[in-house]
């Protein structure tokens, strides 16, 4: 039989050994939701910048557009040009993801 003391050092390991394991997991659990918590930072970062550039390169494009077919409607003013410029700008009114295609044919058109 152990003695009262014996018992008490078991007992203060036993203790001493489960605050440790705590510790480990409560570590564990920060240490996961810290990196949760910047990969969910990193995707919200993202999803801000992201549509931002987008918006910004697509008003590009579109002053890119409207220079390309001013001119191609100011310089020669034939039928087809003009027809191009009506083009371009129903494009821009009612199909904006052809808002690219009506800028690549406007450069091509004049070069």
């Amino acid at each position: 039989m152990l003695t009262l003391q014996q018992q008490r050092k078991r007992m203060y390991k036993a203790g001493y050994i489960f605050s440790l394991i705590s510790l480990v997991a409560i570590s564990a659990l920060i240490f996961i939701f810290l990196i949760m918590l910047i990969i969910s930072i990193i995707i919200l970062k993202a999803l801000i910048i992201f549509p931002i550039i987008f918006l910004l390169v697509f008003m590009a494009l579109y002053i890119m557009l409207f220079i390309n077919i001013k001119r191609a409607y100011e310089e020669c003013g034939t039928d087809k040009e003009k027809d191009h410029f009506v083009l371009g700008v129903v494009c821009i009114f009612f199909a904006p993801t052809s808002a690219i295609f009506i800028l690549i044919a406007t450069s091509m058109f004049h070069e």
